[in-house]
């Protein structure tokens, strides 16, 4: 899928749903919750880049574990969470940054864009055709 130039989010959505979509739009952005907002502003002197493992960790605890109560991972809101989990976690690579701040998606702005913008590379056709199959290939991994 990904020599073929398949979309990453296409990819995810068949390892999340096992059904493949033809026409499978890019997906928008979600708003990150507030309470995990306030988690990831919770570092006041921001984050070291030897701390992403233990950020990434902890909003995967905390989103997963997130108003769940005792709905099962059945039930119709898993996909939104896995790409709520997916998009909060590239925001994170703000947090290796010089300032170490969470990355907010824009509204209509691409995962690999938000992504490119996240880690403070200039987006250009170079950048993101590499990345765009970075993450085709992981996802296929």
């Amino acid at each position: 899928m990904a020599r073929a130039g398949v979309a990453f989010e296409s990819v995810a959505q068949l390892l999340f749903t096992d059904m493949w979509q033809d026409n499978f739009a890019a997906w928008s952005s979600i708003d990150t919750p507030q309470d995990m907002q306030r988690l990831l502003q919770s570092y006041p002197d921001g984050l070291r880049s030897n701390d992403i493992g233990n950020l990434l960790g902890m909003v995967t605890l905390a989103l997963g574990m997130r108003e769940r109560g005792t709905a099962e991972i059945s039930d119709d809101t898993t996909v939104t969470a896995a790409r709520l989990l997916i998009q909060t976690m590239a925001g994170c690579l703000g947090c290796l940054q010089t300032k170490g701040r969470f990355a907010v998606r824009r509204p209509l702005e691409g995962l690999a864009a938000f992504i490119l913008r996240a880690s403070r590379v200039e987006p250009s056709p170079s950048p993101r055709a590499s990345l765009l199959r970075r993450m085709r290939i992981c996802s296929t991994a």
